[in-house]
């Protein structure tokens, strides 16, 4: 075909008649002009009559393609028979490794746990390397707690399984136990919002920006996860006790908070300035110490922090700065007892199993003039809103009965108990200031929940911005 196409270049297309049979003079120029072979001849005279029937039309295609072997009439052969055509057959993908780690649960799921296991499944599954952890198993889930809100924590204890040439050097290494704190989506189904890995800076102050985040969200185990994993142990129970929040010791919520220097002590230990701020306008604010360290697996850590947002428990007060008659050990005291200027009217103890003292409730007659901050909180202030709190001044806070040993701090802060009544000299909610106050029926309610200390107010005396 290459061979008759090209020998039809040259020539001239003659136009069929109105029957599509070609003249007589047409065929017999044709047979005068391809004289020069035997078989060149031959193959032009068929092509040309094919040429003519068809209207020139196919052939003139074949003009365009200029022919790419050049064949002698010696290197023409039979044609081959040509097999008939078969659909492909569906290929076979290649295996595809997945590119989620394999969750298995080896427990039964009772109902109430069904969204924290299902929120944990998805959670796992896109974050966990498969490339680093071949499987996690679920064991448990335990010790589930409802803080507020749509907030829920519990304990998992989980076990990473990892391939055999990926476990040296890999922190993730067999079965943990992690506090972890679930948020409810309106469809009540759970999110995971806090998982307390190990692994979370490898950067030092990465990990004091999770820190600030924690006092700014009020979440405790999003704190208690920055922490060193010695002073995780020490404070687990306090954080437990405490129902897994954050609540400053002045009532306080931190709305931002900038780093504001840094000093490196040795390779693994650097000290961290930063100022947290408790309003908008940078006006209430609080310098805050953090200390962090690396371990060996390269991570970084919270190992020591001192500010009013203090972790439950963290840093026991010595008392220093208080008169010695208005700190007192509640195991020694009795009924009718006078600490300071009040009088213990009730006295209530609890222990743990271990004998260690729980929570003290200790209520005073007497009354007190005393000045400081007030603080109306508004009415979306998680555990405060719509209440007020006073924060006496340092001269004032000597004044009160102190327990012995009060991890709470040296500063005394209380709720006013008659919230009505407080109302019609505060202000509005959001309102805070400088005021001089007389109280009354102090009460220290020394528990481990979001109860504070309480006094009745008995007079405004001032109150100022």
């Amino acid at each position: 075909m290459q061979k008759i196409v090209h020998d039809l270049k040259p020539l001239d297309t003659p136009q069929p008649s109105r029957s599509l049979k070609p003249s007589r003079d047409v065929i017999e120029k044709a047979v005068r002009n391809n004289k020069r072979l035997p078989f060149v001849r031959m193959t032009s005279i068929a092509a040309s009559v094919v040429l003519l029937i068809t209207a020139g039309t196919v052939v003139a295609q074949q003009f365009n393609a200029p022919p790419t072997v050049e064949l002698t009439p010696g290197d023409v052969s039979p044609p081959k028979p040509i097999d008939p055509i078969k659909p492909p057959a569906d290929p076979t993908p290649d295996p595809v490794e997945s590119t989620k780690v394999a969750i298995e649960v080896d427990f039964d799921v009772s109902k109430d746990k069904l969204n924290i296991v299902n929120a944990l499944k998805e959670y796992l599954e896109q974050s966990t390397d498969p490339a680093k952890v071949q499987k996690v198993v679920l064991q448990n889930v335990s010790n589930i707690v409802q803080p507020g809100d749509n907030r829920i924590v519990a304990y998992v204890d989980l076990n990473y399984e990892k391939p055999k040439e990926k476990l040296k050097g890999n922190s993730a290494n067999g079965s943990n136990t992690v506090v972890t704190q679930f948020l409810r989506n309106s469809d009540d189904t759970l999110k995971v919002e806090t998982f307390a890995s190990r692994d979370l800076a490898d950067q030092p102050d990465e990990i004091v920006n999770l820190w600030a985040q924690s006092l700014r969200d009020q979440n405790a185990v999003l704190q208690w996860a920055t922490l060193d994993e010695n002073v995780q142990g020490k404070l687990l129970k306090n954080y437990a006790a405490a129902n897994w929040t954050l609540v400053n010791e002045r009532g306080k919520v931190v709305k931002e908070w900038r780093i504001d220097s840094s000093q490196e002590l040795d390779t693994n230990t650097r000290e961290f300035q930063v100022l947290l701020y408790y309003d908008q306008a940078h006006k209430d604010s609080e310098l805050a110490k953090v200390m962090v360290n690396r371990s060996g697996d390269g991570f970084w850590h919270v190992s020591q922090f001192a500010s009013a947002n203090r972790a439950p428990g963290e840093t026991p007060s010595s008392n220093s700065g208080h008169e010695g008659e208005t700190v007192f050990d509640p195991t020694r005291v009795k009924v009718g007892d006078k600490i300071g200027q009040m009088r213990l009217e009730s006295l209530e103890l609890v222990y743990f199993n271990d004998g260690q003292l729980s929570s003290v409730v200790a209520s005073f007659s007497g009354r007190l003039k005393v000045s400081g901050r007030y603080q109306f909180f508004e009415e979306k202030a998680e555990f405060v809103g719509n209440q007020i709190f006073f924060y006496p001044d340092s001269e004032s806070s000597k004044l009160f009965p102190l327990l012995l040993k009060d991890e709470r701090g040296t500063t005394t802060q209380f709720r006013l108990r008659n919230q009505e009544e407080a109302k019609k000299h505060f202000g509005k909610p959001g309102s805070m200031g400088d005021a001089t106050v007389e109280i009354e029926n102090f009460t220290i309610n020394y528990v481990p929940k979001e109860i504070w200390d309480e006094a009745n107010l008995v007079n405004a005396i001032s109150v100022g911005p």
